[in-house]
C-alpha cells in the first residue's frame, strides 16, 4: 500500500472520560477542545467537538479543498504530553 503525508493533526483536549468497561477494553474518551492541522496542501484550526479519530473522512464545500472530499486517510496516533497528535497520511 502507498501512501504519501497529507497533515499533522494536533489536538487540545479536556481531560480523559473514562466510560468503562466495554467489549474489548476500556473505554476511554478525549474531548477535544480545539487544536490545529498543517501539510503541504492545507492547514487550519480545529474547532472544539472534533472527534479523536484514526481513520479520518472529509466533507468541505470549498472548491480549493475538494480533493478531501474524494480521498481516503489513515492517521498514526500518538498521546503527548501536550495532548493527542495525529499524522495522517493520503492513501494513493
Amino acid at each position: 500500500m502507498r501512501s504519501r503525508p497529507l497533515m499533522t493533526l494536533r489536538l487540545s483536549t479536556a481531560p480523559v472520560q473514562d466510560i468503562g468497561a466495554a467489549p474489548r477494553g476500556t473505554r476511554v474518551t478525549f474531548p477535544i477542545t480545539g487544536g490545529s492541522f498543517e501539510g503541504e496542501r492545507l492547514r487550519g484550526k480545529v474547532l472544539p467537538g472534533g472527534y479523536f479519530r484514526t481513520v479520518p473522512r472529509f466533507e468541505t464545500a470549498e472548491p480549493k479543498y475538494a480533493f478531501l472530499n474524494r480521498l481516503l486517510a489513515i492517521g498514526a496516533a500518538e498521546i503527548r504530553a501536550d495532548g493527542p497528535v495525529h499524522v495522517i497520511e493520503e492513501l494513493l
